[in-house]
């Protein structure tokens, strides 16, 4: 628990002052006056952004903390001692708000539980131990496939994670965003000038972001930062004016680029880019533009070559375009197995051992009517009226276009509806599983809803829904099942519940050797994580990998024999 707290105080305290030092480089023309929030993100997207580039030469782990607050005060210079003090000036502020300590004991609590996301140790904490040991290994997803699911989270993940300094790796950075992002709700809840449809909005995302996310602030889970970086492109967008506003618009073209590393599933935020250039058009110059290609290469190009490097593909599981031609490339059939199982699981919500792929045939009306019925998507009860108010939101648009066009003819709100609904549509086709789409689904469905209250809602009163629900999430933890061992619950004081496979109960793994000799561990059945196992471990054995030099940093590569099996997955064959 101490730790976290320590490790949320670093990030701010980092972020905030890296943040200042990025818009002191920014044209003084721009006269940029930046929130707390915005400067917050700023320091953030530049540290993503250094770190994926750096991954790709070295390891990354707490020495490059270190790196990033030298260079944090070397870009600051003599105004290192007033962006320190900026920041601890706004921490006070915020601490004198009681509702916001509820919300950090809250987050707090929950972060320091065992994650029981089982991508967490399937892949997720390989991947961030692999970065914080090696520069980024050709062909590690020749090892496992999924280790090639690229994600700028898992480079900014090994940073933080601090696993030779406490002896378990830490996952604060879910945690870390969530508070950020309540933080900045609550503030604009609490403004006398925000709009009631921006109220209602906002209470809407917060109050749903706490009752699903809360689940995943304890596991290095991609999920939530794509769903709150995605909310806060949306809430940007429609509180700021982007007209007038130069900062605020590279900004909010930052978190599309830096939405797409962290999770492709954001991909419909690039409907976003023409809308913005169209709403600035009038200062849209050739240096801006450049600039904005550059912002563009600063954070996309690290993440392309990473995802060249891992798979041989340009964006994995994607096969196309395929421009590159080198001994590690991932087999296409596994990256194709890879897409397949993603939009499998999230419309059957079944095991990978009863993989059909003979369903994904299935017409539209056929697998809708038994994802719809499905036990999962009763089982989260409030997937059922967002899905349908998304599913519903165009008439309600249409209805209130026609009969109240002033409520909607801001065009900040009609794009923001229009890039969320797409992107609700592009979930629902590609893969509806809901955390995959939290951001576009709860938007798509909110924002119409919000148009329709006409009068202002007073400050003190939708403080009241936000407070119950964290009440009641702090009472659920109270009284839940883990706070009945006490001796555990004083063991927390420090870190956090590890997860390791030392910590996961009896999981034997077997030592199998490929044509070439390597070794590899293989978890038995039902186990499918190989946590953080630094050894090659994969769920997938394949008889033909091997090294492509002496060590785990020269990467892996298949060498495939027409008289071996495609593969042995120990899972499915026991």
């Amino acid at each position: 628990m101490l730790v976290l707290l320590l490790l949320w105080l670093l990030l701010y305290f980092l972020f905030w002052v890296f943040g200042e030092g990025v818009i002191h480089l920014m044209p003084r023309r721009w006269a940029i006056r930046a929130s707390p929030t915005e400067t917050i993100l700023t320091g953030l997207i530049g540290a993503v952004g250094l770190l994926q580039l750096a991954s790709i030469f070295i390891p990354i782990n707490l020495a490059s903390v270190v790196g990033l607050v030298l260079l944090a005060a070397f870009i600051n210079g003599r105004l290192l001692n007033q962006s320190i003090r900026n920041a601890t000036i706004y921490l006070r502020t915020i601490g004198r708000e009681p509702v916001w300590w509820l919300l950090v004991a809250v987050v707090l609590l929950y972060a320091i539980q065992r994650p029981t996301n089982p991508d967490s140790g399937a892949y997720h904490l390989p991947a961030i131990r692999y970065a914080e040991r090696f520069a980024t290994i050709p062909g590690l997803g020749n090892l496992f496939s999924r280790l090639a699911f690229n994600s700028s989270f898992f480079a900014i993940g090994a940073a933080v994670g601090c696993t030779d300094l406490v002896g378990q790796t830490l996952f604060p950075l879910n945690g870390f965003l969530l508070l950020v992002f309540g933080s900045y709700v609550i503030q604009q809840l609490w403004r006398a000038d925000t709009t009631p449809a921006l109220q209602v909005f906002q209470v809407g995302v917060l109050g749903l972001s706490l009752f699903f996310l809360i689940r995943q602030v304890n596991a290095p889970t991609p999920d939530v930062w794509a769903t709150l970086l995605t909310l806060f492109f949306f809430l940007f967008w429609l509180n700021g004016r982007t007209q007038d506003n130069k900062f605020l618009t590279f900004l909010l073209l930052a978190l599309v680029f830096t939405c797409l590393t962290v999770k492709l599933a954001t991909l419909p935020l690039l409907l976003a880019l023409p809308l913005l250039g169209y709403g600035c058009r009038r200062w849209v110059t050739w240096q801006n533009s450049v600039a904005a290609m550059a912002l563009g290469g600063f954070l996309l190009i690290p993440w392309l070559v990473k995802n060249v490097i891992l798979s041989g593909y340009l964006l994995f599981p994607l096969t196309e375009p395929d421009l590159f031609s080198v001994d590690w490339k991932v087999d296409p059939v596994l990256a194709q197995y890879e897409q397949q199982i993603i939009t499998y699981w999230a419309r059957f919500h079944v095991a990978e051992t009863e993989f059909d792929p003979e369903k994904l045939t299935w017409p539209l009306g056929r697998w809708v009517s038994w994802w719809w019925t499905h036990w999962w998507f009763w089982y989260n009860w409030p997937n059922r009226p967002t899905f349908l108010l998304a599913f519903a939101s165009p008439v309600f648009v249409l209805f209130l276009w026609v009969s109240a066009r002033k409520r909607v003819q801001s065009w900040s709100w009609l794009t923001v509806y229009a890039v969320a609904f797409a992107g609700f549509v592009f979930w629902f086709i590609k893969a509806p599983e809901f955390r995959f789409g939290y951001a576009f689904i709860w938007t798509a469905a909110l924002l119409p809803i919000g148009a329709l209250v006409r009068h202002p809602i007073h400050p003190l009163v939708v403080r009241v829904p936000i407070i119950v629900l964290m009440t009641g999430l702090l009472g659920y933890f109270v009284v839940g099942e883990d706070t009945r061992k006490r001796d555990r619950m004083s063991s927390l004081l420090w870190k956090p519940q590890p997860l390791s496979h030392r910590y996961a109960g009896s999981i034997p793994y077997q030592r199998r050797w490929t044509r070439s000799k390597l070794a590899v561990l293989v978890p038995k059945a039902p186990c499918k994580s190989c946590f953080d196992i630094e050894q090659p471990c994969t769920p997938f054995f394949f008889n033909d990998l091997q090294l492509r030099g002496r060590t785990i940093a020269d990467g892996f590569r298949r060498n495939p024999n027409p008289t071996d099996s495609l593969a042995i997955n120990s899972n499915l064959s026991k």
